[in-house]
């Protein structure tokens, strides 16, 4: 299912190549703080950019260029990459193909220690339970959150957010809300469709007609 990152982030390294679709592929490299940790974590940023603005790839994001030194506020999709240093310790690198772009007027020496933020969209594949032998978490037991229904079937869609925690190189996700469609089935009246103005063959203005 997809799911997204937002995080603040120090631009260190900047790369820039072009492809054949002409298109532009920047590749930067940077750290953010992270809150419950002392030691930054290293991220990977990809972005692509049309060098066409007539011509533009719909496929393709507009972002807002950027350069090494920047602080940004970044939001893209994600996932964990590992690389080893001098010493062949492997290194947690979270590598995020960008959707979207903000130059922050921040001074890199005051980057401040922003969390992990995430949106996930799951569909439930076993109902959560009270057992102690196993990983469910059943929602009646987080405390931090507001129900919306006591029950929950398979096949359900959740729409999740909120803070990813990397603790002893392992990730925890410490959900700060849960969101589903409540009504599964249409329920609108699809006997009588309208007809939208902008898709009428006419080039006469619509009219409103008086209610009964």
């Amino acid at each position: 299912m997809p799911s997204t990152i937002s995080i603040v982030c120090y631009v260190t390294d900047h790369q820039e190549s072009v492809t054949s679709k002409a298109l532009t592929v920047v590749k930067a490299s940077g750290v953010t703080r992270l809150r419950n940790s002392a030691s930054p974590l290293n991220v990977l940023l990809v972005g692509f950019y049309s060098k066409d603005e007539y011509t533009q790839d719909p496929t393709v994001s507009t972002l807002s260029t950027f350069s090494t030194e920047d602080v940004l506020f970044v939001t893209g999709k994600f996932r964990f990459i590992e690389e080893k240093d001098n010493d062949e310790m492997k290194l947690p690198i979270l590598k995020i193909i960008l959707h979207s772009v903000v130059r922050l007027a921040i001074n890199p020496s005051d980057l401040p220690a922003f969390p992990l933020l995430i949106n996930m969209t799951a569909v439930v594949t076993n109902l959560p339970r009270n057992d102690p032998d196993h990983d469910d978490v059943s929602f009646s037991s987080a405390t931090h959150l507001t129900p919306t229904t006591n029950s929950l079937k398979k096949g359900t869609t959740l729409f999740m957010n909120g803070e990813l925690l990397i603790v002893e190189n392992t990730y925890v996700v410490h959900l700060r809300g849960i969101n589903f469609c409540e009504y599964q089935k249409t329920t609108l009246n699809v006997k009588n469709p309208v007809t939208l103005p902008w898709l009428s063959g006419s080039s006469d203005p619509p009219t409103n007609e008086a209610l009964p």
